[in-house]
């Protein structure tokens, strides 16, 4: 499961799930799109590691 999470404001407030996807590419394309509305997003795998940020 991948997992893209934003930041809507700033660094000092939590992770907020946007969305899970079954498909790596899936969730960094739809992460990509996303990204300009929020401060920071970012697509982890199932360990918990970032595999794209913006």
């Amino acid at each position: 499961m991948w997992r893209v999470e934003y930041k809507p404001n700033n660094d000092s407030q939590p992770w907020i799930l946007l969305e899970s996807y079954d498909n790596k590419d899936s969730a960094i394309l739809h992460a990509s799109r996303v990204s300009a509305d929020y401060f920071r997003v970012k697509v982890t795998d199932t360990d918990g590691a970032a595999v794209w940020t913006n």
